[in-house]
């Protein structure tokens, strides 16, 4: 695609997976590929999933984020909803994000993350063991 003369500039990708579910490695490969994409102008856009970040189904005991949405490379977006009686557009709820287990946060997100952590009611987090707040979010 990057070689095609008048290739569209955004690739639009709807699906994703806690982040252990790949892996470190295949995350790594991965982020490198959309770093590439990156710079030859290219945008990847990329779902923020639907149900939050879980707790990882094969240990129960950290908040995994969805990938490649969690990539510091990739642009991670939330859906909307239409108010059945209103018609008035919203944010949708059950939207995903939290905080990456193997991204560290750029620091374009300091300002963002600094105040979101000042000002939000987060789950009980103890010594860093469900997410870490140093990466990105």
């Amino acid at each position: 695609i990057m070689s095609t003369e008048g290739s569209p500039k955004v690739i639009s990708a709807s699906y994703g997976a806690p982040e252990t579910l790949f892996g470190k490695s295949k995350v790594e490969i991965s982020n490198t590929s959309f770093l590439k994409l990156g710079l030859a102008g290219f945008t990847y856009v990329a779902s923020a999933g639907d149900v939050g970040p879980v707790l990882n189904p094969q240990n129960c005991k950290i908040f995994d984020a969805e990938f490649p949405a969690s990539s510091p490379y990739v642009l991670s977006v939330g859906g909307t909803k239409i108010d059945k009686f209103t018609g008035v557009e919203g944010a949708w709820e059950d939207g995903s994000g939290g905080f990456s287990v193997f991204a560290k946060r750029p620091s374009y997100q300091n300002a963002a993350v600094e105040h979101y952590l000042k000002t939000a009611t987060l789950p009980s987090n103890p010594n860093g063991e469900k997410y870490n707040i140093a990466n990105r979010a």
